[in-house]
């Protein structure tokens, strides 16, 4: 991925290709999993799907990068860091339950 975004400078349209190529069936695969839960009900029926999966894969992505920087110390183990951006995707997207007071 460091190697990838370097090289975006000097070339920019193989790099979108190999992003869109390697990214686009994990955003489609969880945007049609979201949707499937808005017509469940069990996902806000006012998210917007696609922009939803774009944040949570890009906290992942922006994690990745400061820990593989080795610029700083975190200050917490990356299974934390997943735990978290799960919890607060998960909340976040979350029908509001009827029995909630």
């Amino acid at each position: 991925i460091r190697a990838l975004i370097g090289e975006c400078r000097q070339h920019p349209a193989e790099a979108r290709q190999v992003i869109s190529e390697a990214a686009r069936p994990l955003r489609d695969r969880l945007s049609e999993y979201l949707s499937a839960g808005q017509r469940s009900g069990a996902v806000r029926r006012d998210l917007a799907v696609t922009q939803a999966v774009d944040c949570f894969t890009g906290m992942l992505l922006s994690n990745m990068l400061r820990r593989t920087g080795g610029l700083q110390e975190l200050g917490y183990e990356a299974g934390e860091f997943l735990r978290t951006c799960v919890e607060l995707f998960v909340r976040g997207i979350e029908a509001p339950s009827r029995h909630r007071a």
